[in-house]
C-alpha cells in the first residue's frame, strides 16, 4: 500500500473515532429547545387537524398562526363545495379533530367567541 494511502485510512479512522464522541443528540435539552419543539409539534399537529375538517384540505391556506401553551389558533381558507374559496375562518385546534373548532363549520359562534377569547388571546 502506498504511504497516501495509509495516510487517508489513518485519517478517516480518526474521524470515525472524533464523531463518535461528538453525539450531541444525547445531550438534554435546554428548556428553550423543549419549548421550540413542543410549539413546532403542536403547530403540525394543530394543522393536521383542522385539514381532516375541510372538504378540500388540499386547497387549504393557513395564516395568522400562532401557538397559545397546547393550542393552535389561526386562520383558515379552502375550498367549498362549489369549488370557490370560502374565505378565511378562525379556527382552534388542540391537536385532535375531537378539539378542533372551525368557526362557522358547525360551531356556535357565542361558544366560539368564549373559546377563542379562553386559548388563543394570552
Amino acid at each position: 500500500m502506498s504511504k497516501t494511502i495509509l495516510v487517508l485510512l489513518a485519517l478517516l479512522a480518526l474521524s470515525i473515532v472524533i464523531t463518535s464522541f461528538d453525539d450531541s443528540s444525547n445531550l438534554p435539552k435546554t428548556p428553550e429547545q423543549q419549548e421550540k419543539e413542543l410549539k413546532s409539534f403542536v403547530m403540525w399537529q394543530g394543522k393536521e387537524s383542522v385539514l381532516k375538517l375541510l372538504k378540500d384540505k388540499d386547497s387549504a391556506e393557513f395564516d395568522d398562526l400562532q401557538v397559545h401553551e397546547k393550542f393552535l389558533c389561526g386562520r383558515v381558507n379552502s375550498k367549498n363545495s362549489f369549488g370557490g374559496y370560502a374565505g378565511f375562518s378562525r379556527f382552534i385546534s388542540g391537536a385532535t379533530t375531537a378539539t378542533t373548532s372551525i368557526e362557522q363549520i358547525g360551531t356556535d359562534p357565542k361558544e366560539f367567541q368564549q373559546a377563542w377569547d379562553l386559548f388563543c388571546t394570552k
